[in-house]
């Protein structure tokens, strides 16, 4: 399988909306639309869309937080 992370741009961001949760993935997972949201209010999300060949199938976010206690800064992986 042909599977590769690209950025979320004004180019692919309604692919990424077009995304639907599972029904028992409902109140795990936030959806799409609140993350995008939730990444524009704050620079140090970089949301990113999954690919399988030229669809979509997943979206994921991670970020950098500098102002996270001990170890300096962490990493998050999220959604």
């Amino acid at each position: 399988m042909d599977l590769r992370i690209e950025p979320v741009t004004e180019k692919n961001r309604a692919q990424v909306l077009s995304l639907r949760l599972l029904p028992e993935q409902s109140g795990f997972i936030e959806p799409v639309e609140q993350c995008l949201k939730e990444a524009e209010g704050l620079a140090a999300w970089r949301p990113v869309a999954i690919y399988a060949g030229a669809t979509p199938v997943g979206f994921a976010m991670y970020g950098h937080f500098e102002e996270a206690p001990s170890p300096p800064g962490r990493v998050w992986l999220d959604r």
